[in-house]
């Protein structure tokens, strides 16, 4: 018995948000069947919304439990 594949998780690569003007950004997750968690936001989401430039990592799971990991990162553009 092989070990199964990672499942197939994308997020937001960058996004930019203008911190002085207390600017938001939404970042997304995809992948067909997963559910979604982000640790540092405590979210299930696929979407959520940040106002604080930093990495946010999301994970997502399949029905097998298989876990893949993936990062957006958040910048400051002003």
């Amino acid at each position: 018995v092989g070990d199964r594949p990672r499942p197939n998780l994308n997020v937001t690569d960058v996004a930019a948000i203008c911190v002085v003007d207390n600017g938001r950004t939404q970042l997304l997750a995809t992948g067909n069947g997963l559910r979604f968690f982000w640790p540092t936001l405590n979210d299930t989401s696929r979407r959520v919304t940040v106002s604080a430039v930093g990495r946010y990592v999301v994970q997502g799971t399949d029905r097998f439990n298989c876990v893949a990991l993936d990062t957006a990162n958040v910048v400051n553009a002003c």
